[in-house]
């Protein structure tokens, strides 16, 4: 089956306050740049160091999310779960209040991955190339760590929420807060044109994938999904261009 990449539901995780000076002052673009790259550099290597829990949480979702991929998400139970991990089932209970919530939890395993990949863009890096690459590692993410089940798992699950409980527009979230900064950033080096505001361009753009996710659940992966979003935001972004 031909695999690969955002997605935004879930709860929002909210990006580092520092990063968000890279937003304001326009008038030292180069200075803000330098500034950035350190800062996420500093954000990816100074996350706290893992606890007990933390490597049993981590555990238990790597072996729900390979058993849901060799079985089947509705095959798997949170007692198999817990056995293959080498733990308990009420340990489980201590870290995921339920099957659906180990779902919910590779979001944040997403915002991690955006966060990463904009730490290793060189500097300095055209806004455009830094927007694909992003596109590009979410594909990739998706296709080899979580698969269609899931992603088809996790729509059902945004579905059966009301608006105000899926967040996943949330603007404080990572993917929108780089695209929104790739894209002013582009709008300063007359990369991209100023007839639609930064705001806009990320928000049809972060619309176009999630598009491409949902029909490729709906026809259970049997396209590319690497190549079809690349093709489908490759245009949109052309349509950006100056």
């Amino acid at each position: 089956m031909s695999c690969s990449p955002v997605f935004l539901f879930g709860p929002a995780k909210k990006f580092p306050a520092p990063f968000s000076i890279c937003y304001t002052n326009r008038k030292n673009i180069r200075k803000q740049e330098a500034v950035m790259s350190r800062q996420i550099e500093e954000q990816a290597k100074g996350k706290h160091r893992e606890t007990k829990g933390d490597k049993t949480k981590k555990e238990l979702y790597t072996t729900a999310l390979r058993l849901f991929r060799e079985k089947g998400y509705e095959n798997v139970s949170i007692s198999e779960i817990a056995r293959e991990a080498g733990t308990a089932k009420g340990t489980f209970y201590i870290h995921f209040p339920s099957k659906a919530a180990v779902v919910t939890e590779m979001l944040h395993y997403y915002d991690d991955t955006y966060e990463e990949t904009a730490a290793r863009l060189p500097y300095p890096c055209s806004p455009l190339t830094a927007i694909q690459n992003l596109i590009g590692e979410s594909c990739r993410f998706t296709c080899e760590t979580i698969g269609v089940d899931l992603i088809r798992v996790l729509y059902i699950q945004q579905l059966h929420k009301n608006p105000a409980e899926q967040g996943e527009m949330d603007y404080h979230r990572p993917l929108y807060q780089l695209f929104k900064h790739f894209f002013e950033q582009g709008q300063e080096q007359k990369i991209f044109c100023r007839k639609w505001t930064a705001h806009t361009m990320t928000i049809w753009l972060i619309r176009a994938i999630r598009g491409v996710f949902y029909e490729w659940t709906m026809e259970n992966g049997n396209f590319d999904l690497r190549k079809e979003t690349k093709d489908f935001t490759d245009a949109l972004l052309q349509g950006f261009q100056k």
